[in-house]
């Protein structure tokens, strides 16, 4: 995985960004971030590419939490929305439009925020289009097939595809 992500470094983004502590990130152009006072910690060689949007929903909530892992690459169109804590490991591929959450909303209150931390392993691949959802952790070595919505969570080396996500395989 990681000569992939090599090869994307060099083909897709010629750039080198330092935003707040993104001190060793490669970020496309067009992007947006809202942290507010949220903590972030953010690894080495991380690359985001166009159109990703990351944002911490809490204005006044200090105790949100964004923690990205070394060589991470987060594909173009990706929506990442956090009010706790979304962890991403090491060596993660994310591709294109995939959107991560840690709340949802009350069902009878629907301005009741309830928040749940996502933890997502190292070496994870997350197919297009798929949506992880609050609660979730996604452990080591993990490929989640296109178009999949994790709501529950699943163990180390295993393939995990459909809506909801199930494990269709072990990983060798």
């Amino acid at each position: 995985m990681n000569r992939f992500l090599n090869k994307i470094r060099v083909l897709h983004i010629k750039r080198k960004y330092r935003i707040g502590n993104f001190k060793n990130a490669r970020v496309a152009s067009s992007y947006h971030f809202s942290f507010y006072d949220s903590k972030r910690t953010i690894g080495k060689n991380i690359i985001i590419d166009n159109n990703v949007k990351i944002s911490c929903i809490r204005k006044t909530s200090n105790d949100a939490e964004l923690i990205i892992g070394n060589y991470v690459y987060i594909n173009s169109g990706v929506l990442i929305n956090y009010s706790k804590k979304i962890l991403i490991g090491d060596n993660c591929f994310i591709g294109p439009n995939v959107s991560i959450f840690d709340f949802n909303h009350g069902l009878k209150n629907r301005n009741e925020l309830i928040s749940e931390e996502v933890k997502i392993g190292n070496n994870v691949w997350i197919g297009a289009s798929a949506i992880i959802l609050a609660g979730v952790t996604i452990g080591d070595n993990v490929t989640v097939g296109a178009g999949s919505v994790v709501t529950k969570s699943f163990p180390d080396n295993v393939i995990i595809c459909g809506n909801p996500a199930k494990i269709i395989k072990a990983a060798n």
